[in-house]
């Protein structure tokens, strides 16, 4: 029976990011050195540029809980770690990461988890924004793993995964003219022509580009973005999916 703890980042990590929005960080777990960095800082300020032309993103109630988004961990060797314990409960660390900084990717890691048959293999049409779980679901966290012992993920992945915050779903929704609760469900909110324009910029991308072997994954809240897949050359393998409490 499985009863290891499972097992998150040091608690003065968000600090050092917020002193440090634009530095990359370093620092252990257990034996394992890495570093961190984010993806995307001043969110608001982006997201205000971009949509200059849309009311609310201008008034005071504009309901943005990320002040920077997308948290990137990369370990400088392989890291065997438990991120959720036996009854699917992701680490209250790796929680608390999400909800400051909307998603968090981990490069260089294997999961440690006896019930590997338990991960469902996912993969999504082109650019079609959704949530994992709806709201009558208590397990609202995805998990994305690029599985070093599944011989299918082996190779980097054609298909990336792009992470887009709630706010900014509702203000492109406005911009396009759709509402919001269509486009809150499940939404083509972009093309291949003015998807790049955007990455990097107020949506986090997951490339999946790790050399071969190399295990990864990626954490969200299902109550606070959305997420679609990106081919960008071709479709890739399906990935690995898990959904925590």
């Amino acid at each position: 029976m499985y009863h290891k703890h499972s097992q998150g980042f040091e608690d003065d990590l968000i600090t050092r990011l917020m002193k440090h929005p634009t530095s990359e960080i370093q620092g252990s777990l257990r034996a394992y050195q890495f570093s961190a960095r984010l993806a995307i800082t001043n969110l608001r300020h982006k997201l205000v540029d971009f949509f200059s032309a849309i009311p609310e993103a201008h008034t005071s109630a504009f309901d943005n809980p990320f002040q920077h988004f997308g948290l990137i961990i990369e370990f400088s060797g392989e890291a065997s770690l438990e991120v959720f314990d036996d009854a699917f409960h992701l680490n209250p660390t790796m929680k608390t990461l999400i909800s400051t900084f909307g998603a968090v990717s981990v490069r260089n890691i294997r999961l440690r988890h006896p019930r590997d048959e338990d991960y469902q293999k996912n993969i999504f049409p082109q650019l079609v924004f959704h949530v994992d779980r709806g709201a009558q679901f208590d397990n609202q966290y995805s998990l994305f793993y690029r599985n070093p012992d599944d011989p299918d993920h082996q190779p980097p992945r054609d298909t990336s995964t792009l992470i887009l915050p709630n706010i900014a779903t509702f203000l492109k929704a406005r911009e396009q003219g759709t509402s919001f609760a269509s486009a809150a469900l499940s939404h083509q909110l972009f093309d291949e022509r003015n998807i790049t324009n955007v990455i990097g910029e107020y949506m986090l991308e997951q490339k999946w580009d790790a050399p071969r072997g190399t295990g990864e994954i990626c954490m969200f809240d299902n109550r606070t973005v959305m997420h679609a897949s990106y081919h960008r050359e071709q479709r890739g393998y399906p990935i690995a999916v898990q959904y925590l409490y």
